[in-house]
């Protein structure tokens, strides 16, 4: 594929999936491309450095549709920086070039980085003396600040967002930025890799972003991320396509996580609301035997084709959907939960619900253990639901069943009468079979 073919194409997707700013992304990936070129590739070879069509519309809407959980870009023009630059008078202009203007900085052989790295209308350009480039569009007005700082460096679009473009070891932000976006965005080249540990510490801002992606045939696909002490933080918006992902003593209004066919573990931390968000990849929410500390407003969680684990959350509503993959709650407590599986596996284990839950099984494996609520509604069309150790301390209890097949198995322990017909009792059993069966097993009486 040629460049004018993959522009074409790529117009095509903008505009049908009604992608905001489509002339913009065509300009950024002009540039690239051209870019690329003049380096000394050749264009096919360019073409095929870039991450396919599908995937960038793909990353285009999981940006657009965070605005949908509480998450606006429009806020971006309320940021104000509250905090000093440190790199001076060591940024000089240079001559402009056919399509970018020019900074060279002027730093020491330690802080220089080891990969190429673009961000949408800035590249950063590491070189072997003590320099490194800043270049951008004639286009791109916006003022900007460069931050060098514990071997890290980022780049401020004064009125917008701070973007963190490349690091090495460790990232220390110990400044004050309020109503600000950081964003950390990762297009790392073959050799390149994004391995660091970013400390907040003091930190009041508005969000974090992170969107990390690979170019094709990208050798090393290792990514580490920690944030240990983050705290008054609004939103945590992270993208994550491959590699490994660990954040760690976070606390936020939302969470809104998604892996694709990458491993995402968030330990001690937590957020009014949470979305969780797994495609063929692997997240895990907290740690077994995890206390109880905090409560949640909501807990939104979709898999599909992949592993999601969830530990020691206690949350007023609970929305779970699982296809053709596999979910774990364990040591959950919730008001309401609602959960649905459709040829995959969701199982609970320490389950208390206050009020009411319900679960509606397609096909697939259902198993829930040591579990407690006040009412209970079980949708069956095929496959296998189990709940096991049913426990509560009065009366004031429903369960209700409906199947087409399969098998459903209940198990009650240490409460009060069960009643198979269907009577007016608050502590009853409705069950309503076209085929299968139905097993009941009291224990303790």
């Amino acid at each position: 594929m040629n460049k004018q073919d993959f522009l074409n194409q790529l117009k095509q997707a903008l505009y049908e999936n009604k992608i905001s700013d489509p002339n913009e992304v065509l300009d950024y990936y002009t540039d690239l491309i051209e870019g690329q070129i003049e380096k000394g590739i050749t264009e096919q070879e360019a073409i095929q450095s870039l991450s396919k069509i599908s995937d960038i519309i793909l990353e285009l809407k999981d940006s657009e549709n965070g605005s949908n959980n509480n998450f606006t870009f429009s806020n971006y023009i309320q940021a104000r920086p509250v905090a000093n630059t440190i790199l001076g008078d060591k940024i000089t202009s240079s001559s402009s070039l056919k399509k970018v203007k020019s900074y060279h900085i002027n730093i020491d052989k330690e802080y220089c980085l080891n990969t190429k790295l673009w961000e949408r209308n800035i590249e950063i350009i590491p070189s072997d003396s003590n320099t490194i480039d800043i270049e951008y569009k004639k286009s791109f007005s916006n003022p900007i600040e460069v931050f060098i700082h514990e071997n890290q460096i980022s780049v401020i679009e004064r009125i917008h967002r701070i973007w963190v473009l490349g690091f090495i070891q460790m990232i220390v932000f110990a400044g004050l930025y309020i109503g600000f976006y950081f964003i950390f965005k990762n297009q790392v080249s073959q050799n390149g890799w994004w391995h660091a540990l970013i400390l907040f510490l003091t930190l009041v801002v508005h969000g974090i972003i992170f969107s990390n992606h690979y170019y094709k045939n990208s050798k090393n696909k290792k990514i580490l991320v920690k944030l240990p002490k983050a705290k008054s933080l609004n939103q945590l918006y992270m993208i994550q396509r491959s590699g490994k992902a660990e954040l760690s003593s976070i606390y936020a209004t939302t969470f809104n996580i998604n892996a694709y066919s990458a491993t995402c573990k968030i330990n001690d931390s937590f957020a009014h609301y949470i979305y969780l968000k797994n495609s063929s990849g692997h997240i895990r929410f907290g740690n077994p035997n995890q206390e109880l500390k905090f409560k949640s407003e909501l807990l939104n969680t979709i898999t599909s084709s992949g592993s999601t684990k969830i530990y020691g959350l206690n949350a007023q509503t609970i929305s779970a959907k699982v296809s053709s993959g596999s979910l774990l709650l364990d040591n959950i407590k919730s008001y309401d939960m609602s959960l649905k599986c459709s040829s995959g596996s969701l199982k609970g284990n320490g389950l208390m619900i206050e009020n009411n839950i319900s679960v509606n099984l397609s096909s697939g494996v259902t198993y829930y253990n040591d579990i407690s609520f006040k009412s209970a509604l079980l949708n069956a069309k095929s496959g296998y639901l189990t709940l096991d150790n049913i426990k509560g301390s009065s009366n004031d209890y429903i369960l209700k069943t409906k199947y087409t097949s399969g098998s459903i198995k209940i198990n009650r322990e240490k409460v009060a009468n069960i009643h198979t017909s269907n009577t007016t009792s608050k502590d009853e059993i409705n069950a309503k079979v076209s085929s299968g069966s139905i097993k009941l097993n009291f224990l303790n009486k």
